[in-house]
Order: structure tokens, then sequence, then C-alpha cells
């Protein structure tokens, strides 16, 4: 006999009441837990980190933007301070800067500008040392003390004390440049 056959034959004679019985039976309920509660726990659960990975992205997204609002202003302050500083050099930059600043350190235009041939290596024009500009002597008052014209500041007189008063010794006299000949260049012949 076959395993195919038992079976057509156990469900032909049922055994014990009727075939509908056998079937459907209740089933008997176990003690203290629903089967809904780890379902239940499991939604709840996935829930809670979703909100708590939310509310860290939002955390870390506004803690960017705050950097970016700090970096923002500190660029901005560093674009003034650039600003300023450029504006600095083009006025420290000026011919008029330039002058006043040479004047204070003692120096003084020179009018017999001298010039050089670079084909020849000729000089061209007489080279004599700039001299100072006259000052307006200080005029002395009836308090004795010495008023001079705003404005005007006095140089040093190579030979002098700061109180005007010649030192004793030997005076410095400036030396004449002397005048470099033409050197024959291969076709000056």
């Amino acid at each position: 006999m076959s395993v195919l056959e038992s079976l057509a034959r156990a469900r032909r004679q049922p055994e014990g009441g009727s075939r509908r019985e056998r079937w459907l039976q209740v089933a008997p309920q176990l003690a203290g837990s629903s089967p809904r509660a780890p379902f239940v726990l499991l939604v709840v659960a996935i829930l809670a980190v979703g909100l708590v990975g939310l509310l860290l992205l939002n955390t870390s997204l506004q803690q960017g933007s705050f950097a970016i609002h700090d970096l923002a202003r500190q660029t901005s302050a560093l674009e003034e301070r650039q600003t300023a500083l450029e504006q600095q050099v083009a006025r420290l930059k000026a011919p008029e800067s330039l002058a006043a600043r040479a004047q204070h350190m003692g120096m003084v235009p020179n009018t017999n500008p001298v010039f050089l041939r670079l084909g020849d290596g000729a000089v061209l024009g007489d080279a004599v040392p700039a001299r100072p500009r006259p000052t307006p002597t200080p005029k002395p008052t009836a308090t004795g003390v010495v008023a001079s014209t705003p404005g005007a500041t006095p140089l040093a007189t190579p030979g002098a004390t700061p109180a005007g008063v010649p030192v004793s010794g030997p005076k410095h006299t400036p030396r004449p440049t002397p005048t470099p000949t033409p050197t024959p260049q291969v076709g000056d012949r």
C-alpha cells in the first residue's frame, strides 16, 4: 500500500466525528502575550530611531549654518581690511607722499640730471651735486625765543651744531664726479 492510498482513505473515513470538526478546532491561547506586541514595539522603536536621527541631522545642519555665517562675517571683515590697506599703499605710493618723505629724510631734488648713453657709455650732462634749498632764517623775538615760518623744517648745515655755532675742524667739500672717457666700440673706426 502506498502513502497516497493511505492518505486518500484517511480523508474518506474520518475518525471520531465529522471531517469538518476535525479541521476546525479552537487553538489554545498563549497566556500573557499578544501576537501584536512585538510588532508594535518594533514599529515604535523604528519611529524613535528615525526621530532621533532627524534631530541629529537638523542639529548638524544648524551648526554648519552657524559656521558659514561666522566665516562670511570674517571674510567681509578681511575684505574691508584689504581695501583699507590697498588705499594706504596707494596713498603712500603717490608722488607727493614720496617727495614729502624724501624731504623729511634730508634728500633734495636734483635740478641737473645726468644721463648715461648705454650704447657707448657716454655721460650726457654736467654732474653737479644737488644743493639744499635755502631755508628762511629764524627771526629772534623780543622774548629771546627764535621764531620760524610755519611749515619750514630746519636743515642741518655741515660744520654747525644744532645751536648754529660753527664747529672747528675740516669742512666737507663735495668732490666732482669724474667724467668717463668713451671706450671705442667694434664698429667705431
